[in-house]
């Protein structure tokens, strides 16, 4: 876990305490490895009501531990791809102790706002009504349909592993080196809530995404990709790497008739390549920054994108970013590189790529770790850049 594990610097931190006692005799942070330190945060903030620093466990005793830590007081430290894994499982199993209760709960998430300039919106998923998810198999993977309402008229229906939970927990317990080689990327198996707020941007923006080429990174189930193809974008190439990811999107835009062939090109493509981006006109990446490495790539290929197409005098690359997550160390707009961008956006009076904060209620997705779908309403950040900023 972080060094300074304290309130603000992982918005999941809370949202998983409030969590952790649900159920008789129940508590989600036993089936959470901690190292002993760690897990005297935990015991520390039930006892007294704040998240303190792993330092002062460290370096105190117990009984004479500091209570006045402050997440807004210090400047957070660096965390490495092996402490945000750890933090990552916790959101993951944010949802975990709803297993124990007979109903879906509705969670409310506190509002934690990441930059002071963010604004806030919201808006809702409304369930289709008398939804039947329909189950089929890729090779001997078992899959299941999800059907997302984008608006009043435009449903889209994307297929995710039934059963996520084992390829996820095997990615967790193996050595970070084999990962890749070993499962690959397991979270592109099922659809996260940024895809949605994505795909309703695009809907905002229908006359612009007509006919034009629109490319997804880090696609997933293909949710955006779909609600391009459905707008009437001429090409869609929706991007990932993990080869499970492209066969669903694959999979899920051939049964809709009204997605012609070849529409939608579920393409292998690595973001920490030499590559360069395909040739495209919007680009979309929905909740794909999980660390910080990956975010900062992430940045630098919307910078790629959006460079690229004032070279070569072509109306600048629109895009849109949204990210549920919101791990810390992952605002790529702090890299130096889009610090300088918007420098020379300011300069020529463009606007400049900025957060913005959306709070998509009762979202609908799959429990990761456990079998049952989970509701729960959550704060998204957004960037939309280059549909009407000058």
């Amino acid at each position: 876990l972080h060094k300074q594990w304290e309130q603000g610097f992982c918005e999941s931190t809370e949202l998983q305490y409030a969590l952790s006692s649900h159920g008789e005799g129940f508590n989600a942070w036993d089936y959470v490895w901690l190292e002993e330190v760690e897990r005297q945060l935990v015991e520390y903030r039930k006892k007294n009501g704040k998240w303190i620093r792993k330092e002062d466990i460290i370096q105190d005793k117990p009984s004479k531990l500091k209570s006045n830590g402050s997440a807004r007081s210090r400047s957070p430290s660096p965390v490495n791809i092996v402490t945000l894994s750890l933090v990552s499982m916790i959101l993951l199993m944010n949802m975990f102790a709803s297993a124990f209760t007979s109903s879906r709960p509705t969670i409310k998430r506190k509002d934690t706002l990441l930059m002071p300039t963010i604004m806030k919106a919201s808006t809702e998923v409304v369930l289709p009504n008398n939804e039947e998810r329909q189950r089929a198999k890729l090779g001997h993977v078992p899959i299941i349909s999800r059907t997302i309402q984008i608006a009043n008229d435009m449903n889209v229906t994307v297929w995710e592993m039934e059963k996520p939970s084992e390829i996820i927990q095997e990615w967790w317990s193996i050595d970070e080196s084999e990962r890749t080689s070993r499962v690959g990327d397991p979270f592109g198996v099922i659809m996260w809530p940024g895809s949605i707020l994505a795909s309703r941007e695009l809907m905002k923006q229908q006359q612009s995404v007509s006919n034009a080429t629109v490319l997804v990174l880090g696609a997933g189930t293909g949710v955006e990709a779909q609600a391009a193809a459905l707008l009437g974008a001429k090409k869609v190439i929706a991007t990932d790497i993990n080869p499970l990811s492209l066969q669903l999107i694959e999979y899920g835009a051939a049964k809709i008739e009204t997605i012609g062939p070849g529409v939608v090109e579920a393409t292998y493509f690595d973001l920490f390549s030499s590559d360069p981006l395909p040739e495209c006109d919007i680009v979309v990446a929905a909740d794909t920054l999980y660390n910080a490495d990956l975010a900062k790539q992430v940045g630098h290929r919307l910078h790629e994108a959006i460079i690229r197409s004032f070279e070569d005098g072509h109306t600048p690359t629109k895009i849109i970013v949204t990210d549920s997550q919101k791990f810390h160390g992952t605002n790529f707009l702090e890299e130096q590189e889009m610090v300088e961008l918007n420098a020379i956006f300011q300069e020529g009076k463009w606007k400049p790529l900025q957060w913005e904060l959306e709070t998509l209620n009762n979202f609908c997705g799959s429990g990761v770790l456990i079998e049952d779908d989970q509701t729960y309403d959550v704060d998204v950040r957004v960037i939309r850049w280059g549909w009407d900023d000058k």
